[in-house]
């Protein structure tokens, strides 16, 4: 195999953006502790809100765009801003279990602009309306449908690259703040801040001589977390094929790149290594990474890998039983697959949607094309 020099590696250009990133608003995230602005975001006539229900965003199916809301839309809804008041003043309102307000996220300025801007026109935030039947039934009767993001197109909807990666941000934070309603560390109640970017324990936050271990450090259940997971391409030693798996829940005929997540302690090259050896009994020489996909179900990071098995390995599945088979495929295996015209007969080899990461390194690998 060549060997490249660091300068000719970054001489290669940067693999395809992924589904589900190539988000195009600027996250203002220096901006996500300054209430004032947020206040003004939140009540400006030109801020969108993208309504979710059960974490499905409201799509706009004729024009192929993410239905949106505005403010005197949902401001009824919101019997008290949780940006004009204090934490303090919030979090005395969090204590009684009786009080709620709908989970809002701010998602960032649909525009660039510059480092003089206010930045307090054209900003969205993801608004969940599982529990508001009414503006359900606005989204509905304006002709929008919540859709699920992973089915949605087999569903036949269409939704553009760019709005993808706000409706995985979107998606992701709206799903984690309705998993940690509570605090982990004292059991008290947790309420969004940041604009839902960060919770808090509200018992930390009114009572200063707490000893809730939340006021401890930087805690997982305070940010967000991202679950890394490895998905990889097993290339052959001579580079010609490519060994793919077959999971006892996948359709009848459906391969697809080996994966797992990260273990604590472990480099993406450990755990694609240690994946492939667990799932295929292949030892692994060499690993490059390819590209990377935000994957919103619920919150994980698909680090995309092609791994090169050493010379003389062999398949055996006598370890992880996962799969049910793992194989080696030629590229032009592949391709008569990826190009199947008939309508009659299906082709012999099944993929993942066109939109997953697993899909975009197996056409990578048949059309020889690293971009």
């Amino acid at each position: 195999m060549n060997r490249f020099t660091l300068t000719r590696q970054l001489e290669l250009p940067s693999a395809p953006t992924q589904f589900f990133a190539g988000n195009h608003l600027n996250r203002l995230a220096f901006l996500r502790s300054n209430r004032e602005f947020l206040q003004k975001a939140f009540c400006s006539p030109t801020t969108k809100f993208l309504p979710f229900s059960d974490l499905n965003p409201a799509l706009n199916v004729k024009e192929e765009k993410l239905f949106t809301l505005s403010y005197p839309q949902i401001s009824k809804y919101f019997h008290v801003s949780p940006f004009e008041i204090s934490d303090k003043q919030l979090a005395e309102k969090y204590s009684n279990h009786a009080f709620s307000l709908p989970s809002l996220v701010f998602l960032g300025n649909d525009e660039n602009g510059n480092a003089g801007q206010e930045w307090e026109h054209n900003n969205v935030f993801a608004l969940d309306v599982t529990e508001i039947e009414e503006l359900q039934k606005l989204v509905q009767d304006s002709g929008a449908v919540f859709v699920n993001l992973r089915d949605i197109f087999s569903q036949g909807y269409k939704l553009q690259a760019s709005d993808s990666g706000v409706c995985a941000f979107a998606r992701s934070l709206l799903d984690w703040i309705s998993r940690y309603k509570f605090c982990p560390g004292c059991g008290s109640r947790n309420m969004p801040t940041q604009g839902g970017t960060k919770l808090v324990c509200s018992k930390a936050i009114m009572d200063p001589t707490s000893n809730c271990p939340s006021k401890q450090g930087v805690n997982n259940y305070q940010f967000p977390r991202t679950d890394p997971c490895v998905i990889m391409g097993v290339l052959s030693h001579d580079m010609k094929s490519i060994a793919l798996g077959r999971a006892a829940r996948h359709p009848p005929g459906l391969y697809a790149c080996l994966a797992g997540f990260l273990e604590p302690g472990e480099s993406i090259e450990e755990a694609v290594s240690r994946e492939v050896y667990e799932e295929s009994g292949l030892e692994v020489e060499k690993v490059l990474y390819y590209t990377s996909q935000p994957w919103p179900f619920p919150q994980s990071l698909m680090l995309g890998c092609f791994a090169i098995a050493k010379k003389d390995a062999k398949i055996s599945m006598d370890k992880d039983l996962e799969l049910e088979n793992v194989r080696f495929f030629t590229r032009s295996e592949l391709l008569n697959s990826l190009e199947w015209s008939s309508e009659s007969q299906p082709a012999p080899i099944r993929f993942p949607p066109e939109f997953s990461i697993a899909r975009n390194l197996i056409k990578a690998f048949a059309y020889d094309t690293y971009n």
